[in-house]
């Protein structure tokens, strides 16, 4: 799935005309004063085999497995994997719970492939006023992600080619990241 991964990550180069949606360079320092986004939280990949591709990273990457668990809702089985630690982005495993989930469609039509990039944010709903107010084109409304965040999608057609995910972390943080 390394291959895939690759070529993903060229075929993406459309984001760099995203512009208009005001991505910033991350903050060195996580920010509560009201900044869109503070950095980049982690970027999701489709995998047919959840085992297989944390192995692959910890073999190759020494990525830890850093957290875990199913999401009924969005129909995946997910695990984010980093450096021991889990500072900073980290990647996101996305298994399909069946063939007829988004990821399951995704997959049989793109193989292992970069599925989304996410951007943390700290106030979710001001973010997609001001995203509405720029014109963004959402998919659905917000809803639980990994461990309890709050999460939004941005259509692929309004952000050049690849599916944006927005995420408010739970209180109290993201259990896989020291970096709450």
């Amino acid at each position: 799935f390394v291959i895939g991964v690759a070529v993903q990550a060229h075929r993406g180069a459309p984001m760099r005309n995203a512009g208009h949606l005001g991505f910033r360079r991350a903050a060195r320092h996580h920010r509560q004063d009201g900044a869109m986004f503070t950095h980049i939280d982690h970027v999701g990949i489709a995998v047919p085999d959840l085992d297989s591709a944390k192995e692959w990273y910890a073999t190759h990457l020494g990525f830890e497995t850093l957290h875990q668990e199913t999401n009924a809702e969005q129909g995946v089985e997910e695990a984010m994997v980093g450096p021991a630690g889990g500072t900073g982005a980290v990647i996101q495993l996305l298994a399909p719970l069946g063939e007829d989930s988004t990821i399951g469609k995704y997959i049989s039509k793109n193989k292992n492939m970069i599925q989304q990039v996410c951007y943390r944010t700290y106030n979710l709903d001001k973010t997609i006023e001001v995203l509405k107010e720029r014109g963004a084109v959402f998919i659905g409304e917000p809803s639980i992600g990994t461990a309890g965040s709050r999460v939004i999608f941005l259509h692929p057609k309004y952000t050049g080619g690849i599916l944006v995910e927005v995420t408010e972390p739970p209180a109290g943080g993201m259990p896989y990241k020291q970096d709450k």
